[in-house]
C-alpha cells in the first residue's frame, strides 16, 4: 500500500500518459487553433502537479505564465552575453526565462 499523501504508481503513469497526449494536441493545434494549444498545455500543468509527475522537457515548450505553447511568431529567443544562457521572451504576455545551454542541446537533440 501506498504511503500516506502519494499516489500508486499506475496513477502516476496514466498522469504521464495523458501529459504526453495534452503536449500532442497541444502542438497539433499551435497554428490553427492557439486557444485550444494554451488550454492544453494550462491541463497538462495542472496535471502534473496534482499527480507530482515532471513534464519533462515539454515544460520548456510553453510559456510558465500564459501557457502559449511556442512558435517562431509567439517567441523570441537570444543568448544573454558573457554566459552560457538563453533568454526566452514569450511575445504574448513578455515573461522571460532563462535557460542553460545543456538544455538547448538536449532540445536540438529531440527534433532530429
Amino acid at each position: 500500500m501506498a504511503s500516506r499523501g502519494s499516489k500508486p504508481k499506475w496513477v502516476k503513469e496514466l498522469a504521464k500518459k495523458r501529459i504526453m497526449t495534452l503536449r500532442d494536441q497541444a502542438e497539433e493545434n499551435k497554428l490553427e487553433h492557439p486557444e485550444r494549444s494554451r488550454r492544453y498545455c494550462e491541463l497538462a500543468s495542472k496535471i502534473s502537479k496534482k499527480y507530482n509527475t515532471s513534464l519533462g522537457l515539454f515544460k520548456k515548450e510553453f510559456c510558465k505564465n500564459c501557457f502559449t505553447y511556442f512558435t517562431s511568431e509567439t517567441m523570441k529567443k537570444r543568448k544573454v552575453s558573457k554566459q552560457d544562457l538563453f533568454e526566452i521572451t514569450c511575445l504574448i504576455c513578455g515573461y522571460k526565462r532563462k535557460t542553460g545551454v545543456k538544455n538547448e542541446r538536449i532540445n536540438k537533440s529531440r527534433i532530429k
